[in-house]
């Protein structure tokens, strides 16, 4: 990644948490133009704009912003940097009440560091000993 992605990053979240909308989506786009479609970088810049547009209170639109940078994120290596994207992308869909989503993200993030998600069978109608 370069630096001037990893600045452009950087200064999106820090004005998104200055509640500098305008100015963080600015940056956050502009990673679509200098990060040469690398996957990492990209599946970021969704996430922020999704929260940005949380932050306006535009929920279709994060929805959207969420499932790139879930797609994104699907592209990369799993490791401990997406686990934790994951559960960024987790707690945004939550926070507007899609708790589905939520469960996926963090069922990948669960995957992404390495800690597998046993799916448990249905114990009604189950013919297994008691």
């Amino acid at each position: 990644m370069s630096d001037e992605v990893v600045n452009h990053l950087a200064l999106a979240r820090a004005y998104l948490m200055a509640g500098r909308l305008d100015e963080a989506e600015s940056h956050a786009r502009q990673v679509a133009t200098v990060a040469e479609q690398q996957a990492r970088p990209l599946a970021v810049a969704s996430l922020l704009l999704a929260r940005a547009s949380i932050a306006r209170g535009n929920t279709e639109a994060a929805r959207r912003q969420l499932d790139d940078a879930a797609t994104g994120l699907q592209a990369v290596l799993q490791d401990r940097w997406a686990a934790r994207i994951w559960c960024e992308i987790a707690e945004a869909h939550d926070e507007i009440g899609s708790a589905t989503a939520a469960r996926v993200a963090y069922r990948q993030a669960g995957t992404a560091s390495g800690l597998a998600v046993p799916t448990m069978p249905d114990p009604v109608g189950s013919t297994a000993p008691r």
